[in-house]
């Protein structure tokens, strides 16, 4: 396995925002930051690996393409969209949500490891922002105009 200098940047994303995430990653570079771009597509299609070993005698060790991921070594971490991403046509598409949601607990492994103050964006409160229908009941109840909205499992009661 190469070994990458510990880290000091970690920026979580996929390939597909590379367009966003490129031109950081180079320019911290250029300060003279170490950085890793975590791109969870890759690792969802195998493309890159991603491991979590935890054990007794050598506690928890966390692998990203190759790179040993030392959480304690990262002194800043964004999270830019590392969920935003589709699936290939040839796998089963049962396969593909299976190792989805694989690859998300373990990814949630890293995030957690990594403290609060060192993210640029704190992974839980990013989740919790991107729940629609409790920020539309809180806004209701401090008291905001909201739109009507109805979310339902039967198309009759949408309409």
């Amino acid at each position: 396995m190469p070994k990458y200098p510990q880290p000091s940047i970690l920026i979580a994303s996929s390939s597909f925002d590379k367009a966003i995430v490129q031109p950081v990653a180079r320019l911290l570079v250029h300060k003279g930051y170490d950085v890793i771009v975590y791109e969870a597509d890759k690792v969802a299609s195998g493309q890159a690996s991603f491991d979590v070993s935890i054990s007794n005698t050598g506690g928890c060790v966390i692998r990203y393409d190759g790179y040993s991921l030392d959480a304690a070594a990262v002194g800043a971490a964004w999270l830019r969209r590392p969920s935003q991403f589709g699936f290939s046509k040839q796998a089963d598409m049962a396969v593909q949500i299976s190792i989805n949601r694989e690859r998300r607990a373990a990814q949630e492994v890293l995030w957690r490891t990594i403290p609060d103050e060192r993210w640029i964006n704190v992974p839980e409160v990013v989740t919790r922002a991107q729940e629609k229908l409790p920020q539309l009941v809180l806004a209701r109840s401090v008291g905001f105009t909201i739109p009507d909205t109805v979310v339902s499992n039967s198309w009759d009661t949408i309409m």
